[in-house]
């Protein structure tokens, strides 16, 4: 990254999204100035809440984060939005940390009732599990609120078979 006023320029490698979430936090103390194709990127940063929540999970237990987040998120603008918590979801079923990934998707459900994005996810996660009956459950509620939901639709023809 360049700075080109000054001619001063900063060069880093990173290997994921742990090291691009540090980025405008290195320029800054590095050269200062605006990087709007940094800000662009729209990077995570290496202390939000959905990294903290899914560290959290990591090592202390899904049980023990959800509650907490569940405290700290009955005011609505502490609630994570339903595709972060998404990503925590699949996080941690990438992990093979299925009984973590599943409170998560239910978490979401929860917060998102009316997403039919968050009842297609909770039924991956549960058709992933071999919960073949809660599967279905989840991918007919998905369908009921949005009926042009093509992936639940195919679904559940394989899950009804």
């Amino acid at each position: 990254m360049a700075f080109l006023p000054t001619g001063d320029a900063v060069v880093y490698f990173a290997a994921g999204a742990n090291g691009l979430s540090i980025t405008l936090e290195i320029l800054d103390i590095a050269i200062g100035g605006t990087h709007p194709a940094i800000a662009f990127n729209d990077y995570e940063k290496y202390n939000a809440a959905s990294r903290l929540l899914l560290k959290a999970i990591y090592y202390k237990g899904a049980e023990a984060s959800l509650a907490a987040y569940r405290t700290n998120s009955k005011d609505t603008t502490q609630r994570l939005s339903e595709d972060a918590m998404n990503n925590i979801g699949y996080a941690l079923y990438g992990m093979k940390k299925n009984e973590a990934a599943l409170a998560v998707f239910l978490q979401n459900t929860s917060d998102h009732p009316l997403s039919w994005n968050t009842w297609d996810s909770l039924g991956e996660m549960y058709m992933n599990i071999a919960n073949k009956e809660k599967a279905i459950e989840c991918y007919e509620k998905s369908l009921q609120l949005n009926p042009e939901n093509s992936n639940a639709a195919n679904l559940l023809k394989k899950l009804k078979q």
